[in-house]
């Protein structure tokens, strides 16, 4: 059997070889003379590595398992990379199960009736329950909320909506406390009943935009709640885009920004905060506030 030997390592390869199977080494016929450039020490250890690999990935080693196995996985995390990306945008796109259905908007008059009325029921502090709709209260922020269009993002609405798991099932039974300034002059004359300072419930605030042909919804849970050291307490507690729940580290953020983008939205959760008793109902949120002041800065501002 004829055999090359490589110049370079005395490696005895096959004789059809044109290269040493053990450094790769140019090899020449019997009879061909060439002159070989003295291997330096480190030109030989990096030789002898890449021979080693050689033989064990021709003989099917470890380490060709290892580089199949290391592409596989590799693989593998993309995919499931990809897939929580994809899933992640579809929950975003799905309108949450409490959004409400979208109504007519008050009109002006309409909407300073209904505000007139609140602050109304605010400065008797009879004891009486004002119950709000929450169709209405969506009427009214329909009229009074309008937000600039983003780039891509246009504005449609914001709203409210009770929390169904919290939500009492029977509405409080009461009348609408009248409004007339005669009315709330005879109020403040007469003994006003002990009120009992409580809050049951939760509720959602959200705001609808339409990002080129999809619609989605940003939501805030709040919990109404009373607390004697504190007061009435209305603290954001969660926060979702669609059905994506958003991490509990952004929702105070996501609230105040809710409150700060318009007078309204912040007016309605300062009155709630000053409220002495809070029920949440499917379709009401039925409030008591305590008797305020004419020279009440917090009421004049309103």
């Amino acid at each position: 059997m004829n055999e090359l030997v490589c110049p370079a390592c005395n490696y005895a390869n096959e004789s059809n070889r044109v290269f040493c199977q053990n450094c790769g080494m140019r090899l020449f016929a019997k009879g061909e003379e060439t002159v070989l450039p003295e291997l330096s020490h480190s030109q030989k250890k990096a030789t002898e590595f890449e021979r080693r690999g050689r033989v064990l990935n021709q003989g099917g080693g470890r380490s060709s398992f290892a580089s199949l196995s290391a592409s596989a996985i590799y693989t593998l995390v993309r995919l499931v990379v990809i897939a929580a990306m994809s899933a992640a945008v579809i929950q975003m796109v799905r309108a949450p199960e409490t959004v409400p259905p979208v109504v007519e908007a008050f009109t002006k008059e309409q909407a300073a009736e209904f505000e007139r009325k609140i602050i109304a029921a605010r400065k008797i502090g009879d004891g009486k329950v004002f119950p709000i709709a929450v169709n209405d209260a969506n009427k009214f922020l329909g009229q009074r909320v309008t937000l600039e269009p983003g780039l891509l993002a246009q504005f449609v609405r914001c709203y409210v909506a009770p929390d169904p798991a919290t939500a009492v099932t029977e509405p409080v039974q009461s009348e609408t406390p009248k409004v007339e300034a005669s009315q709330a002059a005879d109020s403040a004359e007469t003994e006003k009943p002990k009120v009992q300072p409580s809050a049951v419930g939760k509720f959602y605030f959200g705001s609808q935009q339409n990002i080129l042909v999809l619609s989605v919804y940003v939501q805030i849970l709040f919990d109404v709640h009373y607390t004697e050291n504190k007061g009435m307490q209305v603290r954001p507690e969660a926060a979702s885009i669609g059905r994506l729940k958003i991490p509990s580290r952004f929702v105070p953020w996501m609230a105040q920004k809710a409150e700060s983008t318009t007078t309204t939205i912040g007016g309605i959760v300062e009155s709630l905060r000053r409220a002495e008793t809070i029920k949440i109902t499917p379709d009401h949120v039925n409030v008591t506030w305590p008797e305020i002041e004419e020279d009440d800065p917090e009421f004049s501002r309103k």
